[in-house]
């Protein structure tokens, strides 16, 4: 019955982009991927009134399709066709690690994983054909127009 919710708190960034994916993390944390390549991390719970942290231009000015934390490492995919790592740095920032190109990827979509295990497999296109693939050895296990 979704007449009697009520907005505890609501979110604000200050960047232009339109938020499009999310993830949360065990510790209070939220992360919002954006139509313009931003990550933005917000604090929930009693750190809620802090300034949220913007990693700008993760996925260049592409859109951010997915994002998944795994063993502290933020995880995201866009329509820029790579897999970003980034992490929470001990200062309170957000720093991007790695950002690596999926061959002939033409947008990725879902970041697929077990649970808190590095390794993930990625769904995306190529063109018109949906993909799932093993981001570590590059095994593709379907692909379907």
């Amino acid at each position: 019955d979704c007449e009697n919710l009520i907005p505890v708190n609501t979110l604000s960034s200050t960047t232009p982009g339109i938020p499009l994916s999310f993830a949360l993390e065990k510790d209070a944390r939220m992360y919002v991927g954006d139509s313009r390549g931003n990550i933005t991390r917000f604090e929930l719970g009693q750190e809620s009134g802090k300034e949220p942290m913007i990693l700008s231009r993760a996925h260049e000015k592409e859109h951010v399709t997915a994002i998944r934390v795994v063993q502290g490492l933020v995880l995201s995919v866009g329509n820029d066709g790579c897999l970003t790592r980034s992490r929470n740095t001990a200062d309170g920032g957000l720093q991007r690690l790695t950002s690596v190109p999926i061959a002939n990827a033409t947008g990725l979509r879902n970041i697929f994983s077990g649970s808190e295990s590095l390794h993930v497999a990625l769904g995306g296109y190529y063109g018109n054909e949906f993909f799932l693939i093993d981001n570590k050895s590059g095994y593709e296990f379907l692909r379907q127009d």
